[in-house]
């Protein structure tokens, strides 16, 4: 039999796993995550309903971008760029 500490853990993470899933975006069969390619989300999720400059990081000159996405199931979604590499993922809440 299990401990109560065991179940509580388990029950925990469930409800962790669950709340991401549910926040995650995607785009047909694309899970948007850090990684993928400008080039991959543009194809797969179609043109943001704004796109803004950030600026270029540091000594590469790299460019930064923001993109936003939604609202999707009453969410928008912050899509962060770096060189056209997505470094990051952000949800609010509509």
């Amino acid at each position: 039999m299990m401990k109560p500490k065991i179940i509580i853990v388990m029950i925990v993470l469930t409800i962790v796993l669950a709340t991401q899933t549910v926040l995650a975006l995607r785009c047909g069969n694309l899970f948007v995550e850090p990684g993928v390619t400008s080039a991959e989300i543009l194809a797969n999720c179609g043109d943001p309903i704004l796109k803004e400059a950030l600026g270029a990081a540091g000594k590469s000159g790299a460019i930064k971008e923001r993109w936003t996405y939604g609202p999707k199931s009453g969410y928008y979604y912050f899509l962060y760029f770096k060189a056209g590499v997505l470094e990051k993922v952000e949800s609010k809440k509509e």
